[in-house]
């Protein structure tokens, strides 16, 4: 199946290279395609014979921009994968860069900006534990607490799908907690687990910050 697919993609463009990325699953086949018949990157998601393909068609030169400007999917999608067929490693030398690479490390400012942003948000929901939408809002507040865990530990942040399990791989105390928030049913015990996720997340960085003495804010 792959196999009529991956010679397809051949007959039409000048392949460098063609990577599986993702789960490696059989029937869903995540591919990036590299050739520099490509001007523009280029997405093709279809399901063909029961088989999901999402494929990206992407040039040596946008991969070049993309490793030099640290974009985060091109990052994300490519710290792992399967080599299905390369003309030369011109490609793969270029990966060897990419789980070296690092998001731009955080100012104190914003630093402190999260720290306080976080604790405005917590006592908001606080304030609302009663009311409909406080369930809607301890998640809301859960998915923003983990996408700053991922900016504060310079780490780049991955598709929503996956924000939990790149923390397992390197935070299992984080993970066990996660894990514990989501299978809670009870809003007071869910905001009591957010409380803790919290404190450990920003702990490293001060812990969370109460006031905002005068002085220039940020603008996010």
């Amino acid at each position: 199946m792959i196999n009529e697919k991956l010679k397809m993609i051949k007959s039409i463009y000048h392949v460098n290279c063609i990577l599986q990325v993702g789960s490696f699953s059989d029937n869903d086949l995540d591919l990036f395609v590299f050739s520099d018949d490509i001007k523009e990157y280029t997405r093709e998601v279809i399901k063909e014979n029961d088989c999901h393909y999402d494929i990206s068609y992407i040039s040596i030169p946008i991969l070049k921009q993309g490793i030099k400007e640290k974009w985060p999917f091109l990052v994300n999608s490519l710290k792992s994968y399967q080599v299905l067929y390369h003309k030369d490693n011109q490609v793969l030398d270029l990966l060897k860069v990419i789980n070296c690479l690092k998001p731009e490390k955080l100012n104190q400012e914003d630093i402190n900006y999260y720290r306080f942003f976080i604790n405005e948000e917590l006592e908001a929901l606080n304030r609302r534990l009663m009311q409909p939408e406080s369930c809607f809002l301890c998640y809301s507040l859960f998915k923003e607490t983990l996408i700053i865990f991922y900016k504060l530990n310079q780490l780049f942040i991955p598709k929503a799908k996956k924000i939990i399990a790149g923390i397992s791989k390197i935070d299992d105390k984080l993970a066990e907690m996660c894990y514990d928030f989501i299978l809670e049913n009870i809003i007071e015990r869910k905001v009591a687990i957010l409380n803790q996720i919290i404190d450990y997340v920003f702990k490293p960085f001060g812990g969370r910050l109460t006031e905002w003495k005068k002085g220039k804010f940020p603008l996010k």
